[in-house]
């Protein structure tokens, strides 16, 4: 196997930074990438780097068409979401929120944690089977 040596890499990693240069400031794709990407779109609405949320509604929308489509935003809609467990949880969510000066709105969930009623609470897994020596 053979060792590369410092300079090996650094001349690996700027070739790899050259390419990478080109490749991000194309002005159209490659010919190769669009021959083995048929049908390719683009959906300016859905740019990951402004609106990830609305990429994933509409990931979902197409999981269930043509039948079962989604609304546009969900019942946060595309808001960052926390949940604290204990009162000292809290307390430093809301230190973060003044020290930033984020606002936040309830959800109206309860303080504490609990299963639903329907919850199976019963294991899935076998009991262990205990031999004559009760191994």
């Amino acid at each position: 196997m053979k060792r590369y040596t410092n300079e090996d890499i650094k001349e690996f990693e700027l070739a790899l930074l050259e390419m990478q240069a080109t490749v991000l400031h194309e002005e159209k794709l490659r010919k190769g990438a669009l021959s083995a990407a048929p049908g390719m779109t683009a959906w300016p609405a859905l740019n990951n780097n402004n609106n990830p949320y609305h990429a994933y509604r509409f990931g979902i929308s197409v999981a269930g068409s043509p039948d079962n489509h989604v609304e546009k935003e969900g019942p946060v809609g595309g808001n960052f979401v926390t949940m604290s467990y204990s009162d000292g949880d809290e307390k430093i969510l809301r230190s973060a929120a003044k020290k930033m000066g984020f606002s936040s709105k309830s959800m109206g969930s309860s303080k504490k944690s609990a299963e639903l009623p329907d919850v199976n609470k019963a294991s899935a897994v076998a009991k262990v089977k205990r031999n004559r020596y009760g191994i």
